[in-house]
C-alpha cells in the first residue's frame, strides 16, 4: 500500500522540529578527479599494508595470551551454557542453557502478559501502520517526511532474551526481560513517540533525571526531623505491569498538559496503541505477544513509564491524607522511589499498604531505616541531628569491569576515565574523609586494570582540588582553528608526525 501524497498544509507534527530525520540519500552531483584519486591512493595502500601484515611482515601484538584465546574459542563454542552480562553491577553470567532457557520459558508461560502467535505479523502490521498514517495525512495532522520516518522499509525481527539479575539470587537468578527491537518495525514509532514524551515526562512533579539531580535535591532538604524515616519504594516489574488502557489513559492525560492539539494527540495515542499491542517477538522458532505491558528495549518505555507513574501519584498517591501529613522530599526515577517519613513506622506501613491495595498489578517494595537507605547509586544517610549526607553505594555482586588499560581503545578514551570516575565519587560522598577512601578504592580498581600510577595519582588530586575560574578552552578565531584545537589530543594519537606541525598553535599543549 503506497502512502498518500504530500500535504500543502503545514503540519502540525513534524519529524523536523522533533531532531529526527530519515536516512540521507544525498549523493555528491559531482566527482572531483583530485578527491577520487586520493581515496584510491589511501585504499591500495591500507590492501598492501594488510597483505604485507599477513605475510608477517609486520608482527601484531594481541593484548589476550594464547591461553585467553584459547578460552574464548572454547567458551563460544560450547552449547551447554549461556553467557549474559549481569543485570546489574558490570558482571558477566555463565549460566546453563537449560537453566537460563527454563527461566525464558517460564516468564513468556505467564499467559497474562504473553501469548503465542502462529506467523510473523509483520505484513499486517505493516498494512495497519500505513493506513494510519494515510488518514492523518488527509487531515493534515502530519507531514510526508514524518509519514516516511514512521514505516521502516527492512525491519529485523524482534528477539527476546533475558538479563540474569544475580543481586536478587546467585543459585537461580530471575531474569529481567529484553526484547531487542532496535530497527524493527515499530522502532521507528517508538523513537517518534519518545521524543514527544520525554520533555512532557521531565516536567512532572517527582521526576528524577539522574543522580546529579537527585543530590541536588537532597542538598535543598536540609536538616530533617531527628525521628525521621529514610524509605525507599520499587515497582515490582512495572514495565510488564501496566496494563494497556491504563497506559493510554495515563499518557492522554500527559499529552493534554502539552500545547499540542487535539488530533495531534489522537495521532500519538494510535501509534502507542500500535507499538503496545502489536509487540511481537521471536525466541528460539516462536513468535510471541506481549499482551500487558511495554518491552524493555523500546525506546518510549521509560518515558511512558514515566508517564503512568506521573498518572498514578497524581490520582492516588499526592491525594493521600497520610503522604500529605508525613511525607518530605518526594522524588522518582522511574520506578524508584525515595522519601522522608517524619511520621510513626505505623503510618509508613499503612500508607504502603494503602499503595499496594490499588491495582493488584502494581505492587511496591518497601525498604526503611532511621540511619541509612541505598537509593541509585548512592547511600542516603542521616545523623542524630538530622543532617543528610551521602555515600557511594555498590551492590555486593558488583565486579571491576572497567576497560583494561592494554585495550585497543584510543589513548584518550582510556585516560578519561579515571577522571571521570574519581569525579563521580567527589560528586556523591559529601563527607571529605570517606571521600578520600572512596576515591583509594577507586585508583585500586584502575590499579588492577593496569592503568599507570601516574594517570591515576594525578587524577585523583585534581579531583581532590577544589574548582576555580577556568580561561577559555580555546581561542574565538576561525571554526577550523576551532575544530583543530578541540580535537588535538585525538588528532595527536592518529597523526604523531603532525605533533610538532605549526598547523596547530595553541600554549595548552605545550606545557
Amino acid at each position: 500500500m503506497a502512502l498518500g501524497p504530500a500535504n500543502t498544509v503545514t503540519s502540525k507534527l513534524s519529524i523536523t522540529s522533533l531532531g529526527l530525520r530519515t536516512p540521507s540519500k544525498y549523493n555528491p552531483p559531482h566527482i572531483y578527479h583530485a578527491t577520487e584519486t586520493f581515496i584510491s591512493l589511501v585504499d591500495r595502500e591500507v590492501k598492501q599494508f594488510s597483505h604485507e601484515q599477513q605475510l608477517g611482515l609486520y608482527p601484531v601484538h594481541s593484548n589476550l595470551s594464547l591461553v585467553e584465546k584459547q578460552a574464548l574459542s572454547s567458551l563460544q563454542n560450547n552449547k551447554s551454557i549461556t553467557i549474559k552480562p549481569a543485570d546489574k553491577g558490570g558482571a558477566i553470567v555463565v549460566m546453563n542453557h537449560s537453566d537460563y532457557n527454563k527461566e525464558v520459558i517460564r516468564q513468556l508461560s505467564d499467559s497474562n502478559t504473553y501469548g503465542v502467535i502462529q506467523r510473523d505479523p509483520v505484513r499486517d502490521i505493516t498494512t495497519k501502520i500505513k493506513s494510519l498514517l494515510n488518514g492523518y495525512l488527509d487531515r493534515h495532522t502530519i507531514d510526508q517526511k514524518t509519514a516516511s520516518f514512521l514505516i521502516n522499509p527492512h525491519p529485523i525481527t524482534p528477539v527476546f532474551y533475558v538479563l540474569p539479575k544475580i543481586h536478587k539470587s546467585l543459585r537461580n537468578p530471575p531474569g529481567r526481560p529484553i526484547v531487542a527491537s532496535t530497527d524493527s518495525f515499530l522502532s521507528p514509532l517508538s523513537v517518534f513517540l519518545e521524543k514527544i514524551l520525554t520533555p512532557l515526562v521531565k516536567k512532572t512533579k517527582s521526576y528524577l533525571l539522574d543522580t546529579g539531580h537527585f543530590l541536588r535535591t537532597i542538598q535543598h532538604l536540609g536538616t530533617v526531623p531527628t525521628e525521621s524515616i529514610l524509605v525507599t519504594l520499587d515497582v515490582n516489574s512495572l514495565y510488564t505491569s501496566i496494563t494497556h488502557d491504563k497506559g493510554i489513559e495515563a499518557t492522554k492525560f500527559l499529552l493534554e498538559s502539552s500545547d499540542m492539539s487535539i488530533d495531534s494527540i489522537q495521532f500519538c495515542l494510535d501509534l502507542l496503541d500500535i507499538v503496545l499491542r502489536e509487540n511481537y517477538f521471536l525466541f528460539e522458532d516462536t513468535f510471541y505477544v506481549q499482551r500487558c505491558g511495554t518491552a524493555m528495549g523500546a525506546n518510549v518505555a521509560p518515558a511512558y513509564a514515566n508517564a503512568y507513574m506521573n498518572f498514578f501519584e497524581i490520582n492516588h498517591v499526592f491525594p493521600n491524607v497520610l503522604f500529605s501529613q508525613f511525607a518530605l522530599g518526594y522524588h522518582r526515577y522511574i520506578d524508584d522511589i525515595f522519601f522522608i517519613w517524619t511520621g510513626t513506622s505505623n503510618s509508613m506501613l499503612e500508607f504502603v499498604s494503602q499503595l499496594n491495595s490499588i491495582h493488584p498489578e502494581l505492587q511496591f517494595t518497601l525498604h526503611h531505616s532511621t540511619e541509612s537507605v541505598p537509593f541509585l547509586d548512592t547511600l542516603v544517610m542521616k545523623d542524630i541531628e538530622g543532617n543528610l549526607s551521602t555515600d557511594l553505594y555498590c551492590k555486593p555482586t558488583d565486579s571491576n569491569s572497567l576497560l583494561h588499560y592494554s585495550s585497543c581503545h584510543p589513548r584518550t578514551t582510556k585516560n578519561s576515565l579515571p577522571r571521570s570516575q574519581f569525579d563521580r565519587v567527589s560528586r556523591i560522598v559529601s563527607n571529605p574523609e570517606i571521600r578520600q577512601e572512596r576515591l583509594d578504592s577507586t585508583a585500586h580498581k584502575f590499579e588492577l586494570r593496569h592503568y599507570p600510577p601516574k594517570l591515576l595519582d594525578f587524577e585523583k588530586t585534581r579531583a581532590l582540588t577544589p574548582l576555580s575560574p577556568q580561561p577559555p578552552m580555546y581561542p574565538r578565531e576561525h571554526p577550523l582553528d576551532h575544530c583543530l584545537c578541540s580535537r588535538f589530543l585525538a588528532l595527536r594519537d592518529l597523526y604523531p608526525f603532525r605533533f610538532t606541525s605549526p598547523l596547530i598553535v595553541d600554549k595548552r599543549f605545550n606545557e
